[in-house]
């Protein structure tokens, strides 16, 4: 198939070589090579957080004083981000069915020590609300993606324009879910279990969900080995990714209030939060300064 005729699977704009200098010194191809591979990385990242975040939701609502309807919203969204995590990880076996002829996940990595650590971590209750609020705001921000993704279909691959369209026919009813029980749980805990929440919230995004390491790096790494023209510029290209994180207009494309309105607003309401921009440069506090 000639480059000039295959499709983007993501809008250029939400990936993450996007916004380094490097990424306009590559061709043409070798930017569809690289936004083909970003796709499978999102794909497993949203099969991994789909498949794992629910659970959370399930532990929170199941204190007694829990109203039904929301119980009975959880149930049913742990069971539909069952299917969308299957649906994600069937659609990156689609955009490139030679990377996972032996495993689910080439780029992110469910059991590694840290991946592993943080489970036996978040089994603490008292950590529970920190992934209620990365539940929030990833069912937010990729319900954005989605909607651009949608909004420049002409240009992606149908597989990602179809998928879309029907995941985020579900994404209102779990936005809400999350935006009613997320209040429940922060009010009721203690004023030192929130400072602790606040700072781990902080450290979570940083570490895991903002500049590209270990996951984006692998990108890269197999970028490389689909195009061997850029073996030479590897060091290059995993050093771009690298600066990533001090890309103030990278950081921006992560996180803003144009991509997750609804969370920040709600981070805005407490107090603990208001350091929150330094781990995540997109946000900065617009009420009870």
């Amino acid at each position: 198939m000639e480059e000039a005729l295959v499709t983007w699977y993501l809008p250029e704009h939400i990936t993450h070589l996007y916004y380094s200098p490097v990424y306009a010194t590559l061709s043409h191809g070798q930017k569809l090579a690289y936004n083909r591979l970003h796709a499978c990385y999102h794909c497993e990242m949203c099969a991994f957080l789909e498949g794992e975040l629910p659970k959370h939701y399930l532990k929170a609502v199941a204190a007694p004083d829990t109203p039904e309807k929301l119980c009975r919203a959880a149930q049913a969204l742990a069971e539909s981000e069952e299917r969308h995590a299957a649906a994600f990880r069937a659609l990156a076996r689609r955009i490139a069915p030679g990377l996972y002829s032996k495993n689910e996940y080439v780029f992110v990595r469910p059991r590694s020590a840290p991946s592993l650590i943080l489970r036996k971590l978040f089994d603490w209750p008292a950590l529970r609300p920190a992934l209620l609020w990365i539940a929030l705001i990833q069912e937010e921000r990729g319900a954005f993606f989605g909607e651009e993704v949608l909004r420049l279909s002409e240009q992606m691959a149908p597989e990602m324009v179809n998928w879309q369209r029907k995941h985020l026919a579900d994404e209102s009813a779990h936005l809400s879910l999350g935006e009613a029980l997320l209040p429940l749980c922060w009010d009721a805990a203690p004023r030192w279990m929130r400072r602790l929440n606040g700072r781990l919230l902080r450290f979570l995004l940083r570490e895991f969900l903002s500049a590209p390491k270990r996951s984006g790096l692998r990108v890269i790494e197999y970028l490389v080995r689909e195009r061997p023209e850029l073996t030479p510029r590897k060091t290059e290209l995993m050093t771009a990714m690298r600066a990533l994180d001090r890309n103030a207009r990278f950081h921006q494309s992560l996180y803003s209030r144009k991509i997750v309105p609804k969370t920040f607003a709600l981070l805005d309401e407490y107090g603990e939060f208001r350091h929150l921009g330094k781990s995540v440069w997109g946000y900065s506090r617009e009420a009870n300064q």
